[in-house]
């Protein structure tokens, strides 16, 4: 394994290096994952240029184009801390990314249904953001995501 010096972050190159190499490098005057800059208080793993690296097919892009993204509102992800809203924090899958997986949603997620939806209603309630209208249906055991496309494959 070659030892590098990246923004005074020791990495290993091998299984995961190329892919820490290629974030750090591919974003320019980058901090270290789990670090804030001093100037920007936003660390790598907050711009989701670092997550289309390597999640970059279609409906992971197509959030980019959704009010997730484009809205103006300082609540949107989009405006907080891009895909980790949602997904949580990937500082630790910045650096270990074959070990370490962040938030998934749907049938493949290992989180309770219960867990999925409250991420989804921090937002969508009252008060919150865009709530869900009173027609909207019970959700019971079904997940947000069941009925709706949050990363539309037509991006």
């Amino acid at each position: 394994m070659v030892e590098r010096m990246l923004s005074g972050t020791a990495m290993r190159t091998g299984k995961g290096g190329f892919f820490l190499f290629m974030v750090f490098f591919g974003l320019a005057q980058a901090v270290p994952a789990g670090r804030a800059s001093a100037d920007s208080g936003t660390t790598v793993a907050d711009d989701p240029r670092a997550c289309l690296m390597c999640h970059g097919s279609a409906p992971v892009r197509g959030i980019l184009k959704t009010p997730h993204f484009t809205s103006t509102s300082p609540r949107a992800p989009g405006a907080q801390k891009g895909c980790q809203s949602c997904h949580g924090p990937a500082g630790a899958h910045l650096e270990k990314p074959l070990q370490v997986s962040p938030r998934r949603f749907g049938t493949g997620s290992d989180l309770a249904v219960e867990k999925q939806n409250g991420v989804c209603l921090g937002c969508h309630q009252e008060n919150s953001g865009p709530a869900l209208p009173s027609s909207h249906p019970a959700i019971g055991d079904n997940s947000c995501v069941q009925c709706h496309q949050v990363h539309p494959s037509d991006g």
